[in-house]
């Protein structure tokens, strides 16, 4: 015979404080009864525990000071990551007027930095990874990866044209013996696109 598994059932935290004004609409209302009201209001597969209930209620003021892009999170973040994420997006704000890309590498850097400046200890920091942290880190805020390709947008294709005619005549004049191949010393083989987050 198999043990059921008993899940802990989690309420959002808009859920609790709908929970919170229940019970200061009901006081009579007991810790069994609200946890009842709970399963039927927000039709959930068990009613909360009564130790459950008595902790939400007894936080009805910290749930009061959350800020409301985090009331439907089940989670709320640490005032410490808030204040990470914070400086980060205003970086990546200032660089973008700038018209600065930011290579994913360095803005996990910056992370780093603003960690180590904000004092968050080593065990409460994010991993910094690319497929953990920043990936997280941008769908949250709404940010983008893009490949930089040039400006080819605002190029004059008629100048850009014959300037590429003017070229060719040009080292049309040149004997096959005095071309220098740049490329032929290798000296841009790892040459990458530039990355840039926006």
């Amino acid at each position: 015979m198999q043990r059921e598994l008993h899940r802990r059932v989690r309420l959002t935290k808009q859920q609790q404080l709908e929970l919170c004004m229940m019970h200061s609409l009901e006081p009579t209302w007991s810790l069994a009864i609200l946890g009842r009201w709970a399963e039927k209001q927000f039709a959930l597969e068990k009613a909360p525990a009564k130790s459950s209930v008595k902790r939400i209620v007894e936080s009805e003021a910290a749930l009061k000071s959350i800020p409301a892009d985090f009331i439907g999170l089940k989670k709320a973040p640490r005032a410490s990551m808030l204040a990470l994420d914070s400086c980060i997006v205003e970086m990546v704000l200032y660089a973008e007027q700038r018209h600065v890309p930011i290579p994913s590498r360095l803005l996990m850097l910056i992370g780093r930095l603003y960690a180590d400046a904000l004092h968050i200890p080593p065990t409460e920091r994010p991993r910094f990874t690319r497929d953990g942290w920043l990936k997280h880190f941008m769908r949250r805020y709404g940010l983008r990866h893009r490949r930089d390709h040039g400006e080819i947008g605002s190029v004059d294709l008629p100048a850009a044209r014959k300037a590429a005619l003017d070229m060719r005549k040009t080292i049309a004049k040149y004997h096959p013996d005095d071309v220098y191949n740049m490329d032929e010393a290798a000296f841009f083989s790892r040459r990458r696109q530039a990355l840039a987050y926006a």
